[in-house]
């Protein structure tokens, strides 16, 4: 199962943003009011998902993918039923 947040999705027009990458800690301000910047960052979450999808597949495992503020038990209840038909 993949859990993301909403805004790793998508990031709301806020202007500038601090943001810390919880691994690294390394701290930067970026500019979500910008096109560009929102749209680089919906390209980057789209090739993770797609990564993550090709690496699931060739493990012959199913992926889940799910938004934090989804309920895990509607998606799992999806799942098994497209699983069973």
């Amino acid at each position: 199962m993949h859990l993301y947040d909403p805004f790793e999705k998508s990031l709301p027009q806020a202007g500038l943003l601090g943001i810390t990458d919880a691994e690294t800690g390394v701290q930067q301000v970026i500019d979500t009011a910008d096109k560009n910047t929102r749209q680089r960052h919906e390209l980057a979450f789209a090739q993770k998902e797609q990564m993550l999808s090709t690496l699931f597949n060739r493990s012959r495992a199913d992926l889940i993918s799910l938004e934090s503020r989804e309920s895990y038990i509607l998606a799992l209840h999806r799942f098994f039923k497209k699983r069973s038909h």
